[in-house]
């Protein structure tokens, strides 16, 4: 595929086949949050990293929601106001925060064994304070992230939260990400990562991945998109999130090159 071939097609062409299967889900490996040197310095390594914990937590996250809409008390659905996904050792923790106080303050939490989403259940808040304490740090840099100005791409966005390190920075990396319910949609504009400095009370940097809003519809059978993402070099962590989010991989032309996003990783396309 040539150069010339994916920044002449303008974002949103859509590949099919005639596969008509469901991919395989994308079990991302267990993140240690530690990250290696060359995941620092090399932005395919780092893109390839952060995209995988985004969606590692997200998919938790989900799951989560999920186990609190269909076990929680009514008292507890109606008070959920955010939540944030910690990492434990190998287990993983979703705690969701009380949007009937002023500060922040964790309502329920919800763990899972390992990053599968497999085997989640309703724990007793209070037992962690290590762990609660980051996690109140965490919802408080996510509250603030959602006061930093951005262009709205849609009425409904998810929230994750890294610590900025993983990428050689400071302070935590709020993830705010455009969604929708609607079947058959991808989303790929609209999403935004905001640097909030470690106390959680000021906003560093806005990054906009895209300059304008876009979803695209695509259909049952289709095994691929094409997009050009001229904001960057290389693509970013939201082409990885969003290829194992939609299962399927991204062509992606940027500035200096054409690549292939696909199963949490990045490549160079062959000329």
């Amino acid at each position: 595929m040539s150069r010339t071939g994916i920044l002449c097609t303008m974002v949103g062409i859509l590949l099919t086949g005639c596969a008509t299967s469901t991919p395989t889900a994308v079990q991302p490996a267990q993140q240690a949050l530690v990250p290696a040197a060359t995941e620092i310095t090399d932005p395919l390594r780092r893109a390839e990293l952060l995209g995988r914990t985004i969606y590692q937590k997200d998919v938790l996250a989900a799951r989560a929601t999920d186990i609190m809409m269909a076990r929680g008390s009514a008292s507890d659905k109606a008070r959920i106001g955010g939540w944030v996904t910690v990492p434990d050792n190998g287990a993983w923790v979703v705690y969701f925060f009380d949007r009937s106080r002023r500060n922040p303050a964790i309502l329920q939490e919800v763990n899972f064994p390992d990053s599968s989403g497999a085997g989640g259940e309703i724990g007793e808040p209070g037992r962690r304070p290590d762990l609660e304490g980051l996690a109140v740090a965490m919802f408080r840099a996510r509250q603030r992230a959602l006061t930093a100005p951005y262009q709205a791409c849609s009425r409904s966005y998810n929230s994750v939260v890294l610590p900025a390190e993983l990428a050689g920075d400071e302070g935590w990396y709020v993830y705010l990400l455009a969604a929708t319910t609607q079947r058959n949609m991808v989303v790929l504009g609209g999403h935004v990562r905001v640097q909030v400095s470690a106390a959680g009370t000021e906003i560093l940097n806005v990054k906009e991945f895209t300059r304008s809003c876009l979803n695209i519809p695509i259909k049952d059978n289709a095994v691929g998109l094409m997009v050009t993402h001229l904001v960057d070099d290389y693509p970013a962590e939201t082409h990885v999130f969003a290829s194992l989010l939609y299962r399927m991989p991204l062509y992606v032309g940027t500035r200096s090159d054409n690549w292939i996003v696909e199963n949490g990783s990045v490549r160079r396309a062959e000329r």
